[in-house]
């Protein structure tokens, strides 16, 4: 439900220098996903990172 909300609104702002808004963000909705958000938020940086390290 929220999840897919929240999941599309991580990818631009991990992309966008968004390393301070993503704790900001998960910490109010760290009751509703524990974990699963916390390994897609490490899987997306690792992601973006590699990404913008290649280019």
């Amino acid at each position: 439900m929220i999840s897919k909300d929240w999941e599309c609104g991580q990818v631009p702002v991990a992309r966008s220098s968004g390393a301070m808004h993503q704790p900001v963000r998960p910490a109010n909705n760290f009751p509703s996903f524990p974990s699963p958000t916390t390994d897609q938020r490490l899987g997306l940086a690792n992601l973006i990172f590699s990404i913008n390290l290649t280019t």
